[in-house]
């Protein structure tokens, strides 16, 4: 037993170690710690920008993965396993590449930072069945799993946008910084629509009928009771550019109103 304390105490330490120095190599040359991953069909010559928390476990499986999970009860970890030792996922694309067709969705910031937490920090039956604590290492242990949403709220908003992980990471960096180009943003909230929309310009069908069920999921919680006046004023300042450019005011507009703030 002494032992396996003994180990684990030592793992832990060298990931935290690891951690912290991906974090001085990207401080120092100001590069991204979490950079830009994109998923690649070379058959129908489009790429897909890897937005986390926005129905990315719906895109690996419809386009990357020709749904070979059809009727397999298979989680999102899974997908992303598979996606990963398929290696349909790249961090750089080929001269051929960099001309197809390039998409990704986008979500609410307000309400994509709330999944995060209870996707992250909450649900026990996910983190267990996963690698733990997602955050255990980040930054040299940086966040703690015990720590409140608005604890949580004024630990990201100090990061600078090259150190943020992907989760928490403005979408408008992702979007409009780190790819080169981008030819059609559609809306996790207006999926059913703008995933027509999409497959229209495309020629081909990508939804495959499971994506109603998984954008159902946040349904059974309201993300706005999450907020208090603090937290929205400081998401405010750290997603305005993502609110701006994705036409997310009236969105803010109804969180504002559900907080009593003029």
């Amino acid at each position: 037993m002494l032992r396996l304390i003994i180990g684990k105490a030592f793992w832990d330490s060298a990931k935290k170690l690891k951690q912290f120095l991906r974090f001085s190599f990207h401080s120092v040359f100001n590069s991204y710690y979490d950079s830009i991953d994109y998923v690649v069909n070379d058959e129908k010559k489009i790429v897909y920008i890897v937005n986390s928390k926005c129905g990315c476990s719906t895109f690996k499986r419809t386009l990357a993965l020709n749904d070979e999970f059809d009727g397999e009860n298979i989680n999102y970890q899974e997908i992303h396993k598979r996606t990963k030792e398929k290696g349909l996922i790249t961090k750089v694309l080929s001269e051929e590449q960099r001309k197809y067709f390039r998409f990704t969705f986008v979500r609410n910031p307000y309400k994509r930072i709330v999944s995060l937490y209870i996707n992250k920090f909450l649900d026990n039956d996910k983190i267990n069945d996963g690698l733990g604590f997602e955050y255990s290492s980040y930054l040299g242990g940086y966040i703690n799993r015990e720590i409140s949403f608005e604890q949580f709220v004024k630990l990201i908003v100090v990061i600078p946008n090259n150190l943020a992980e992907r989760h928490f990471m403005k979408q408008s960096d992702l979007v409009y910084n780190q790819s080169e180009k981008i030819d059609y943003i559609g809306k996790l909230e207006d999926y059913s629509n703008d995933i027509i929309d999409l497959e229209s310009k495309l020629g081909f069908k990508m939804s495959n009928g499971n994506e109603s069920r998984k954008e159902n999921q946040s349904k059974t919680y309201n993300y706005m009771d999450y907020y208090t006046k603090e937290t929205f004023e400081l998401l405010h300042e750290f997603y305005k550019k993502d609110v701006e450019k994705f036409e997310y005011l009236e969105e803010e507009k109804e969180l504002k109103t559900h907080l009593g703030i003029k």
